[in-house]
């Protein structure tokens, strides 16, 4: 999903009457509430420093 559809649907749901505590988007969403709902906190933490690159800092 190119990164200016992804921001379009991101303010689009932020700005609504309504608006959701979490907005997801993106292809590989789903991913990240799996790991959020089923794994321990730390293993969480560990995957999104790697996939953000963080783990090298």
């Amino acid at each position: 999903m190119p990164a200016r559809d992804f921001a379009r649907q991101v303010v689009s749901a932020a700005l609504a009457d309504a608006a959701p505590v979490a907005e997801r988007g993106g292809p590989h969403s789903f991913r990240l509430l799996f790991r959020k709902r089923w794994l321990p906190t730390r293993v969480v933490d560990r995957s999104l420093s790697k996939m953000s690159g963080l783990d090298r800092l």
